[in-house]
């Protein structure tokens, strides 16, 4: 369970597959909508983004924070277990809730290469709905008509740190970086270079007529899409890229 949006309730549904998987016991994720009053009122319903039998066998649409006092936060209690350990808790009955934000959920004795395969092969089963399956099949083909290479990503932030009031001048150095540092990114890619930015005219300006900069708004037709189909749409597209020159941040 996740009160998020789509990015970390995503990273968090990807480990509780994972862990389900690996050790053969049941798990779902808790799908919030909050019908009244929900700061993220795209994310109502997670049909209208995966594909609805995917959300039968994986999901389960909430209405209120679910209760959680009798389960274990599996987050804490993997970094002091190895595989073996935890699969003796699970038989014995125990049970977990799993709130990742942003990690794969790993073992003392699992490589962490190891966990993250698996979270890629899980990742691979994640079916979209339709319409977002085929606006993802026609970006990626963008893309490749690009040709060059495979691509690289630049995320260049910068709506939320100067269009702002105040403006955010303690966050500066770990969420800007400047067009210099991109420019010198871009030039060591030989592939398609796609950008994204929460500031269009930021990625313009950057790529000053390069035509291997290519700005994400321009794979898919945003107007028809929700903020979270948006969003999802733009982080696949992201981890499709070898490469994602950011701010550390």
């Amino acid at each position: 369970f996740r009160r998020d949006r789509i990015g970390a309730r995503l990273i968090c549904m990807l480990n509780v597959m994972r862990l389900s998987r690996k050790f053969g016991v049941s798990g779902t994720y808790l799908w919030l909508r909050e019908p009244q009053d929900s700061p993220y009122p795209e994310l109502a319903d997670p049909r209208d983004f995966l594909a609805a039998d995917f959300v039968a066998r994986h999901i389960r649409i909430i209405d209120q924070p679910p209760e959680r006092g009798q389960r274990q936060n599996v987050n804490t209690v993997t970094s002091g277990s190895n595989v073996e350990g935890f699969a003796a808790m699970l038989a014995a009955g125990q049970l977990y809730e799993c709130d990742s934000l942003t990690e794969i959920i790993g073992f003392m004795d699992e490589p962490a290469a190891h966990a993250a395969a698996d979270i890629r092969d899980i990742a691979r089963q994640v079916v979209l709905a339709p319409p977002l399956a085929e606006a993802l099949a026609k970006a990626r083909g963008i893309v490749a008509r690009a040709g060059g290479g495979d691509p690289v990503a630049i995320h260049v932030r910068r709506g939320d740190i100067l269009d702002s009031d105040p403006w955010s001048y303690s966050a500066w150095p770990s969420k800007y970086v400047p067009d210099e540092f991109y420019r010198g990114f871009i030039d060591e890619a030989e592939g398609p270079v796609i950008a994204f930015s929460d500031t269009p005219a930021a990625v313009t300006q950057l790529a000053q007529g390069n035509p291997r900069v290519i700005a994400v708004g321009d794979l898919f037709d945003s107007r028809s899409l929700s903020v979270a189909a948006r969003d999802l749409l733009e982080l696949l597209l992201m981890a499709d890229c070898a490469q994602v020159g950011a701010p550390g941040y």
